[in-house]
């Protein structure tokens, strides 16, 4: 009997050591570790190494979340270094916390300005109101998303945006938009001067209209007359103009008003009448 309890002791012994053999090599982060194997029947070493599969196993899930998530920061990281937009990204205090090297080079400023506060880093800006942003002592008013262009004096447009975010920091957008800020200029160019020439055209042709209807006015009342449905009064003969208030020859359609008016007042046949 004594000597069943001595093996079983035995047993139990190389199964703890096991068990704390492997879980020294999980815990200096080495790679495979076999679980140990233990064939006796005691129970608590059996539930013991249960417990260090299940753990085993944990281990490896956060191993594997581990490098994805390092991946990812890694490609976050660069993306963000290397963005052709620049984004800077303050606390609620307006502390830097991160910033790219597009948006420093965006606002004029050299590798220094990552230490920089917001209401110092926007300096540059002269179109912001500093009061909505946050400061040391003061979280500001800022609210609502605030969009603005800056123009340097070599030409460049630089778009930026400051919102907050639901944690209170806050965020910086810049990016260079000078070729759209061109292309917006000519459009509009343009659509003034599409709206100069529809004008001109519909003045051109009312004035158009206006000469048309004058001229078949005149040519309307001689043909009413040499086919008789409208009569000359006989008590008032055809007086010509004076010669004083001939027409030049510049001004025709204005004479041929003249030539009308003149005209004895026309008597129109009784079949037009009804």
């Amino acid at each position: 009997m004594a000597v069943v309890s001595i093996r079983s002791v035995m047993r139990v012994s190389r199964g703890i050591v096991s068990l704390s053999n492997g879980m020294n090599a999980l815990a200096e982060g080495r790679k495979k570790v076999e679980a140990p194997r233990y064939t006796g029947t005691e129970t608590e070493v059996a539930r013991l190494l249960q417990a260090f599969r299940a753990f085993r196993e944990s281990v490896d899930r956060v191993t594997r979340l581990r490098r994805t998530t390092e991946a990812a920061a890694r490609t976050i990281r660069s993306t963000f270094r290397s963005m052709n937009e620049g984004i800077a990204l303050f606390d609620p205090r307006g502390q830097p916390i991160s910033m790219n090297r597009r948006v420093i080079a965006l606002l004029g400023w050299s590798g220094l300005a990552r230490k920089l506060p917001l209401r110092s880093f926007v300096m540059p800006l002269p179109e912001i109101d500093l009061a909505p942003l946050p400061a040391e002592n003061d979280p500001g008013l800022l609210a609502d998303r605030y969009v603005l262009r800056h123009r340097t004096d070599a030409g460049r447009v630089t778009e930026v945006s400051i919102s907050r975010q639901p944690d209170g920091g806050i965020v910086l957008l810049a990016r260079d938009i000078t070729e759209i800020d061109r292309q917006e200029t000519e459009a509009a160019k343009i659509q003034r001067l599409d709206a100069i020439m529809r004008m001109t055209h519909q003045v051109s042709h009312e004035v158009g209209n206006m000469i048309g209807t004058d001229a078949e006015g005149g040519a309307g009342l001689g043909l009413a007359v040499a086919y008789g449905f409208v009569r000359q009064n006989p008590s008032r003969s055809p007086q010509p103009p004076p010669e004083s208030e001939a027409c030049p020859r510049p001004s025709r359609h204005s004479c041929a008003r003249r030539l009308l008016e003149s005209q004895p007042a026309p008597q129109v046949h009784p079949w037009l009448r009804r």
